[in-house]
């Protein structure tokens, strides 16, 4: 959440938020912090549709898996390496 600073400014502290659909407006957002937000998904297929059209920002992109040769995979297809 938002915090408030000894000289009256603000931060917020790192933030994970969970999103239910690409239509969200934090998916089509452009936020600024440290924030990331996780999209659950059935397919590796789906993952990188979503990673590669779900918003026009594209600032940045993660993939978050215990299998690295997976990520590497994702991270190639999603044009991320």
């Amino acid at each position: 959440g938002y915090h408030s600073t000894e000289d009256g400014g603000y931060y917020v502290e790192p933030t994970v938020l969970l999103a239910n659909s690409d239509s969200s407006e934090i998916v089509q957002a452009e936020v600024f912090g440290p924030v990331m937000t996780v999209l659950p998904f059935d397919t590796e297929e789906e993952a990188v549709h979503r990673a590669n059209h779900a918003s026009p920002y594209g600032l940045a992109a993660g993939v978050l898996t215990r299998d690295l040769t997976r990520a590497h995979r994702l991270l190639k297809k999603t044009g991320s390496w």
